[in-house]
């Protein structure tokens, strides 16, 4: 998290959620009937006509909203914020979503900045400087890639095989499967410290072909 601007005076603070970690501080920073302020989308609206159609455009504007609701779920890299429209240049009243995503910056104004307010954004802040950690699990038959956020393991995903056996008519592909597991790992690695798990045999299996194919998270 980025803290972009603070006015005591005015009891605002700006900030910019930098990944999907600040969006969930985000989601436990903002309270009800906080004034939030940041630029969305909304239908312009027509002088000559108040009735708007879905097919009217959409422009790019800042509304601030008295806060009703914010809503964060961890498969979506968006927080939502939702309540009525106080500042803007159409549609006092009405209601609108905020829609903020990682590197949109979003200004907060609360009757009253308490210590835990404050905690929360040392701590999102500090945050930024720790990377986040990268676990894969392996067994026979499965196999998980997550990584450790700060709300908690956020499963990326999940890679199966057929166990083999006599109902089976081929033996699965170990290498093929390996590799399978090292291309998800690739597709959301950054850099991050990586830890495997699993039986001995396949840990080390495992771990050998991250090293092969992936010398920079060796």
């Amino acid at each position: 998290m980025k803290i972009l601007h603070q006015d005591a005076r005015s009891n605002e603070i700006k900030l910019m959620p930098q990944n999907i970690d600040d969006l969930w501080h985000l989601s436990n920073l903002i309270d009800e009937r906080d004034l939030v302020f940041a630029m969305t989308f909304r239908r312009k609206e027509e002088l000559s006509d108040k009735l708007r159609t879905e097919r009217m455009e959409k422009v790019r504007m800042r509304l601030g909203i008295s806060v009703e609701r914010v809503e964060f779920h961890e498969s979506d890299d968006r927080l939502r914020i939702l309540g009525k429209i106080v500042s803007g240049p159409q549609d006092i009243g009405e209601h609108h979503t905020l829609m903020l995503s990682p590197g949109d910056d979003i200004t907060i104004v609360k009757p009253v900045w308490r210590s835990h307010h404050f905690d929360r954004i040392k701590r999102s802040v500090a945050a930024a400087e720790k990377p986040s950690i990268v676990f894969v699990s392996i067994e026979d038959t499965e196999a998980v890639v997550a990584a450790a956020r700060e709300y908690g393991l956020k499963e990326h995903a999940t890679i199966t095989r057929n166990p083999g056996g006599k109902m089976y008519d081929a033996k699965p592909n170990e290498v093929e499967y390996l590799d399978e597991v090292v291309d998800k790992l690739r597709s959301i690695y950054k850099d991050e410290p990586l830890i495997v798990l699993g039986p001995g045999f396949l840990k080390e299996a495992l771990s050998k072909r991250i090293r092969e194919k992936m010398p920079e998270a060796a």
